[in-house]
Parts: C-alpha cells; structure tokens; sequence
C-alpha cells in the first residue's frame, strides 16, 4: 500500500511503466504495471462495489500485467483537494476524484453536483454523463488526466441534532458542507457553513462543533453518526458524484492492447459505480431507521419552491466562479435536465 511519503517523494518506484519513455515499450510489454491508485475511503459499496471488482477484473484481463497498489486520503493524510495537481504531476497514476472537493481549483467539475440543482438520482446520472461527454473530457489538463469513468457516493443529507420542521430551523445552525455549492445553498438557508473532514464529523457532532453535517447515509454507520445525530433530513442536495481519472502521462505509456482493456471496462465500471450509489442511500437509510434515528426521506411539498430558488441562485453563483463558457455550456448541456438556465 502507498504511502503519504511515497506520495510526497514522487513515488520513486512506481514501477517500469512509470519510468519508462515510449521508446521502451517493447522491452517492458510483458512485465507487471504498478498504478500508485487512491481511493476516496474504504467504507460502503463505493468501495466494496468498485474497487475489488476492478482490481480483479485487470488481473484476469490483462493476465496479471497490470496492478493497482492502492490506498486512501485519510490513510495519506490528504484532504483530497490535492489530487488533480498529484495526477497532473504523475505523482500518481488513477485516482478516485470528489467533485465537491476539487471544485475550488475546477469549479466547472462541480457543475453536476450544484446543491438542489439536481436533487434527483436519476436526474444526476444524466447530467454527469452529458457534462463528461461535452466540458470534461475536452478539459484533460485541468482533469488531471484521461477521464475513465464515473460513479456515485450517495444521495447527500442532513445529519442534525436538531428536528428540521421548516426550513427556518436551519438559520444560525453550524453546518458542515464540503463543497462550494453546498456552502452558498445552506448560507442562502441562514446556516453557517463549517469545512470538516469527514473523518472529523463524529468528534465535531459529540462537541457540539457543529449542529449539523451534510454527508451520505453510508456515514449513519461507516462514521457511526447515528451516535450523535437524531435526524437525517433530506433537503434536496442532491447527489454526490465522482470520477475516475488516469494520469495523462501514465495513459500514455500504456501499450495499445492494455489502452482497450480499459475502453473496454469504462462503461461497466460507471454503471458499478452508479449501482453503488445506489446501494450505499438504501443501506443508510435502513440502518438509520434500525439505529433509532428520524429520516426524513421525502423534502416536503411546500419546501420544493423555495429551496428551487435558492438552487437557481446556486448556479448563478457557481457560474460567476466557473466563467462564461461554463454557464454557455450549463444552459446547452445541462439546462434541459435541470429545467432551467442561468
């Protein structure tokens, strides 16, 4: 497994593939390619859906000619926020990327993941396939690399100590978000948005820290929140979205024939992770209602409004951060599936 040092020292063996030029391809074609790989967390079926799958599928398609020596953010001390420039450096080969977290430095990642933009499951999965289509893979430099496919956390709610009878309770509350989009959605809500790493939220909630944490349902038992929140509350967030992405350097020193055994596993690894996404919201949420805790699964009708507003503030205000080819491309790709343009 990788470590923070590797990392930090350039992983100095991170292999033939890595220190070889393309001249050098017939002489290590048939040797083993070790992909210095992190993943966000090793905890629900964004881990157990994905990874192990794609780490045997690449040893049986590839007869055991490429691995991924893989390790976590928390285990590297990262926040996350790091892995594009770690990707665009080679510092690393593939990477796990939270859209949320990179948004700061790519602020048109985070288009499909706009707070309340896309509340729908459904309706996220269409906007992250058509944006990666149209602005993300035509943005490699500031991707970090060759986009290989997408996949999702979780739906994204509220974990709170308090009830969230109207919309009103929200107001002078200490929330923790983890994206830009997140934090102008609860500001607009009269919240205080609070930075924590999710491996932090546990300590924060039993402090008193914070009031509240926006997070997945995988977090009810995988951080064991259910501990120290009472109330898991939809407020139409929407989902949380990531993708893979391979360093542009470490794409292309792969021989041809390994190229397509990765065209060939993209689709199939997006739709793992999509069904992982999937699987994580309907374990949380049963484990949230067996662990005692209020679920709020359904945003109440009279809520739907309003919080349409504050989304359409969201947007423009991601489009003043993303710039005008952003919010050309936003109204041309991604209006007709969130019903509006900005």
């Amino acid at each position: 497994m990788s470590t923070r040092r590797d990392i930090l020292k350039g992983f100095g063996g991170i292999a033939a593939l890595s220190l070889a030029g393309n001249a050098a391809f017939p002489a290590f074609a048939q040797e083993k390619i070790v992909w210095k790989s992190v993943a966000n967390h090793r905890n629900g079926a964004s881990w157990s859906h994905r990874w192990p799958w794609l780490i045997e599928e690449l040893k049986t398609r590839t007869a055991g000619r490429v691995e991924l020596d893989v390790t976590t953010v928390p285990e590297l001390g990262f926040s996350g926020q790091e892995l594009l420039r770690a990707l665009r450096s080679n510092l690393i080969d593939y990477s796990d990327i939270v859209a949320g977290f990179v948004a700061g430095e790519f602020p048109a990642i985070e288009a499909p993941q706009l707070a309340g933009v896309f509340g729908d499951y459904e309706d996220c999965r269409k906007a992250v396939d058509a944006w990666s289509e149209k602005v993300l893979k035509q943005n490699e430099q500031l991707m970090g690399g060759r986009l290989f496919a997408s996949f999702n956390y979780n739906s994204v709610l509220l974990f709170s100590k308090f009830p969230v009878d109207d919309l009103s309770a929200i107001k002078g509350k200490k929330i923790r978000t983890f994206s830009v989009s997140l934090s102008d959605y609860i500001t607009a809500l009269g919240g205080e948005p609070v930075s924590i790493a999710t491996g932090d939220l546990y300590a924060a909630l039993e402090r008193g820290t914070i009031d509240g944490a926006i997070v997945g349902p995988d977090q009810v038992e995988g951080g064991r929140l259910y501990e120290v929140s009472k109330y898991l509350t939809n407020l139409h967030f929407g989902s949380s979205p990531g993708y893979n992405v391979i360093s542009r350097r470490t794409w292309d020193r792969l021989p041809d024939d390994l190229k397509a055994v990765f065209d060939d596993l993209s689709a199939a690894y997006t739709q793992r992770g999509w069904e992982a996404g999937a699987e994580n919201d309907s374990l949380g949420l049963e484990a949230a209602e067996k662990r005692g805790m209020i679920v709020q699964k359904e945003i109440k009708e009279e809520w739907r409004e309003p919080l349409r507003e504050i989304a359409r503030g969201v947007a423009q205000n991601w489009a003043t951060r993303a710039g005008e080819q952003a919010k050309k491309d936003f109204n041309e790709v991604l209006a007709p599936i969130a019903g509006f343009e900005i």
